[in-house]
């Protein structure tokens, strides 16, 4: 169709005129596709008609820029013309697009990296450069990188400092490319897929053969032999379950479990699935085999050494049906990274849908060449805890949510069920009080995954009963308070004001508003408009100067973004994107809400805390997990909605911190569980009643 567009633009005929003043997209107001012909023709009718490009990915840069320039020119007459401006042809659609202003400026990346470059090191930049580079949408990537060279290549020049002339030159840029390579990687990418300079440039150099997959090397020689030996060494403190399950699956690794290849471990909160799995891993890389650990969220695959996400692992597309495939092509490094592992683990598996768990099935007998055992016969071992968190299914119905779950797949019947149910945290309690703690929260946490807590009749079994001193009292506002009294934003409940109080009490006092003191105070709240007005209550008691970030927004949809000022959308907020604006202060704890680095540990869901606040960058450190106290810099990075929100009909993009100023954590005992009850007030005053949606959705009817 684009082709005939060009040959309707270039035609000479009276009637075909019109197309060499329009755009690509309008074409359909005026002619018609003829499926006999082929060709465009013009309507003799007037007939309402809508023309819209299909939505090309930035990192699909030359169909991206082409279609940016499709956007914009009118009548182009072929691909060369469309490249052509005042007389001259470029290359690529890119330059093109920059020549003829179409393109974001890249200022905002060159004062990320200045700002970044002035105190820290090389390899702490070059991870910057390659999150910029990934989820930022350079339009000159070439230039970032020659402009910036000299500081991302700083320690291997001191390293070959010895080298002379043209050999010290090349292989400081080899060194420094093979190191951003290997960054990009991480996120799937290659120094080939972007304009950079290439390794193939330095074949002399390019003598490592697993250089042409790194993903193989970092699974073959990535983990530290002497802390697989530790693990493995501490086989024997397993408890019977635990034990049992380990023996079960590496039977299954080494070939003697009797056909029984998929294994799905469930077990409660606290019960040891995550040492469990890091037992495991350690037990069959110790033995020179690979195991492919993901889990389904970011920050669940950080409890997993060598962890990622299902989603960048398996390529798993965002948008899922029931025949959806994953995006791994036969002859890739990923290819033969899966045809070579003796195991995959999958952690937090309920908690995705079960297209995701299909498109991978498909894709496995595809890539093992064995369509008749599911995952292609790969042994695979799935964990988690049906009681907790079920996919997400936007304004579904439980019924919809039931179908979304792994259980609803035909696939669930081939695994075999193992049960841990053991509570480890119990059992390692300092004192029998502790303990006896300890164990009432956890079974009232079962009660509730299982339906078995108490009820009130008149409202139904859905609705939980949280017995009072568990609970806030969320009734009265600051506008019941005293004239006197410290107002919070907006009509903040006097409980959530307390907690608030009681939680940050010590929040300016620096011998004691440690990292960890941060790492063990939470909010656990439902809505960003809530966590909006937390922050706003919490920076308010944080000491020090607030700096306030201003996002950037556009449509991303140059017909859409005609029709919205800039300031309409600065007032939406989606789920997964910032808020235009974030405040924040130096010291405070914040959560990332994208996964940049898993490596480094920056994933959905890292908690961290701010160190220092740059105009275009973000200095803090990681606060939990096996990266504590590690320093990050995290530059502003572009979000691009959907486009199928109720919130957002068309597709936003907002390029700001991906930060958030609250963060979640887990709850590990009655004392530390306080939920804010916001249900008209019940006769009963021995407790309060809050909705159980896991068991209505998925016990309830099971």
């Amino acid at each position: 169709m684009l082709t005939r567009f060009f040959e309707l633009c270039a035609s000479e005929s009276p009637e075909n005129q019109e197309a060499k003043t329009m755009v690509y997209q309008d074409i359909p107001n005026k002619f018609r596709w003829g499926a006999k012909a082929k060709k465009w023709v013009r309507r003799k009718q007037f007939q309402a008609a809508i023309g819209r490009m299909v939505h090309v990915s930035p990192r699909d840069m030359n169909k991206f820029y082409m279609r940016v320039l499709l956007c914009h020119r009118k009548g182009p007459q072929s691909f060369e013309q469309l490249r052509t401006v005042d007389g001259v042809t470029y290359e690529t659609y890119r330059q093109a697009a920059l020549k003829l202003g179409y393109l974001d400026d890249d200022a905002e990346w060159v004062a990320c990296m200045t700002e970044a470059a002035a105190f820290k090191k090389p390899y702490e930049l070059r991870q910057l450069i390659a999150t910029i580079i990934v989820y930022s949408h350079v339009s000159e990537v070439r230039e970032l990188w020659d402009q910036f060279y000299d500081d991302l290549s700083q320690d291997y020049a001191h390293t070959y400092r010895a080298l002379q002339g043209q050999e010290k030159e090349d292989m400081i840029q080899f060194k420094t490319l093979k190191s951003l390579h290997d960054l990009l990687q991480i996120n799937g990418y290659a120094v080939a897929d972007f304009d950079l300079p290439q390794l193939h440039q330095y074949p002399a150099l390019v003598v490592d053969s697993l250089l042409r997959n790194s993903l193989l090397r970092r699974e073959l020689e990535g983990y530290d032999q002497s802390t697989l030996q530790s693990i493995v060494d501490q086989e024997n403190q397993l408890n019977d379950g635990q034990r049992s399950i380990y023996d079960d699956i590496l039977q299954a690794v080494d070939g003697s479990a009797q056909g029984e290849k998929l294994f799905f471990i469930d077990g409660p909160g606290s019960t040891g699935k995550s040492t469990l799995l890091r037992h495991i891993l350690a037990k069959v890389r110790l033995s020179g085999k690979i195991a492919i650990a993901v889990a389904s969220s970011g920050i669940a695959s950080l409890l997993l050494m060598g962890g990622r996400t299902a989603h960048s692992t398996f390529k798993i597309p965002l948008k899922l049906n029931d025949k959806s495939t994953c995006a791994i092509y036969k002859q890739s490094n990923l290819t033969t990274l899966i045809q070579r592992a003796s195991l995959v683990i999958w952690d937090e598996a309920p908690m995705t849908h079960r297209h995701a768990f299909e498109a991978v099935d498909r894709t496995l007998r595809d890539i093992m060449d064995n369509d008749q055992e599911p995952f292609g016969g790969k042994v695979s071992v799935l964990s988690g805890d049906f009681r907790q968190i079920l996919p997400v299914v936007v304004r579904g119905t439980p019924a919809e949510t039931i179908d979304a779950c792994l259980k609803s797949s035909s696939l669930w019947s081939h695994f075999k069920q193992l049960h841990l149910t053991e509570n480890m945290r119990v059992q390692s309690a300092r004192n029998e009080s502790t303990a006896a703690e300890l164990a009432a929260f956890s079974e009232f946490l079962l009660k509730v995954g299982e339906g078995r807590h108490d009820v009130n009749r008149s409202l139904g079994k859905d609705f939980v009963k949280i017995p009072r001193d568990m609970v806030i009292d969320n009734t009265e506002t600051d506008q019941d308070m005293d004239e006197d009294e410290d107002i919070l934003p907006g009509a903040v409940p006097r409980g959530l004001k307390n907690i608030i109080d009681v939680m940050n009490a010590d929040i300016n006092n620096p011998e004691i508003a440690t990292d960890e003191y941060f790492a063990n105070r939470t909010i656990l709240t439902t809505t960003n408009a809530v966590v909006q007005r937390i922050n706003e209550a919490v920076s308010q008691r944080l000491s020090g100067d607030s700096h306030e970030y201003m996002s950037v927004d556009s449509v991303d949809d140059d017909n859409d973004g005609n029709f919205f000022e800039p300031e309409v959308l600065h007032t939406v907020n989606i789920n997964g994107i910032p808020p235009h604006k974030l405040t924040l202060k130096e010291g405070a704890p914040i959560m990332m809400m994208r996964n940049l680095n898993p490596d480094l540990g920056l994933c959905n869901g890292t908690r961290l805390r701010v160190v220092k606040l740059k105009p275009h960058v973000i200095h803090a450190t990681i606060m939990t997990g096996e990266r504590q106290g590690q320093d990050v810099l995290i530059p502003r990075i572009v979000f691009v909605s959907d486009g199928d929100s109720r919130d957002s009909p068309f597709r936003l993009r907002r390029k700001q911190f991906p930060v958030l100023y609250v963060a979640l954590s887990r709850v590990t005992s009655r004392s530390k569980f306080k939920a804010l009850i916001e249900y008209p007030q019940l006769e009963e005053d021995d407790g309060v009643y809050t909705d159980n949606i896991v068991y209505r959705q998925t016990f309830g009817t099971t």
